[in-house]
């Protein structure tokens, strides 16, 4: 439900990714993040070991361009031995970032670029419908807002933030990947998304 129609969005496009997991990640197994331009946090990203939060940071403070495609990601910490996870944490209002967020709440409406010469919404047409509920981003901590969307103004959930010299996207959307293989709107700012990421 959450991974899966990104996969097949990227596929359908043509195109070509290189696939791994946290775990992977975390024991340093397979493609790493060195090497990419972008990568994408598909789903929700529930628990992560602190090295992999640090790595995370320093991937995009170096440069490097980070896709959250899904909410309430990188805000618990857990430990790996034995090639498992455990002593998993509570959630923090900050994640590995510095950014901050309240819960996911309903809302009514539609989401409205407020930023519309921010490069996220570029050849976009500013507006999603459908939605129902979002995660707001509330702070930035070290990174700065360069672009976002929200119901309104002052309430953020889809979000361009620059950290260092690299990026961090952002769709506080839980039902994105649900609308991402038939929503025209919803596939054209993630295709931006993807072509930022690609820099």
């Amino acid at each position: 439900q959450n991974e899966a129609p990104l996969l097949i969005w990227l596929d359908r496009n043509g195109l070509r990714y290189d696939l791994t997991t946290d775990a992977a990640l975390a024991a340093k197994v397979g493609p790493p993040l060195s090497g990419h331009s972008g990568v994408i946090i598909a789903g929700q990203a529930t628990w992560t070991t602190p090295a992999l939060g640090a790595a995370l940071k320093h991937y995009v403070t170096g440069g490097g361009k980070l896709l959250l495609a899904g909410t309430n990601s990188l805000r618990r910490t857990t430990r790996m031995a034995n090639g498992a996870f455990d002593e998993p944490s509570g959630v923090s209002d900050t994640d590995v970032f510095g950014e901050r967020f309240q819960a996911v709440r309903p809302f009514t409406g539609s989401i409205t670029a407020f930023t519309a010469t921010a490069s996220l919404f570029a050849n976009t047409g500013g507006q999603l419908t459908g939605f129902t509920s979002l995660e707001p981003l509330v702070g930035t901590g070290p990174g700065k807002l360069i672009g976002h969307a929200g119901p309104s103004p002052n309430v953020n959930a889809v979000t361009q933030v620059t950290l260092g010299q690299g990026q961090i996207l952002r769709f506080g959307l839980p039902q994105w990947s649900s609308r991402l293989l038939g929503d025209p709107a919803v596939q054209t700012l993630t295709r931006q998304a993807w072509t930022l990421l690609s820099q």
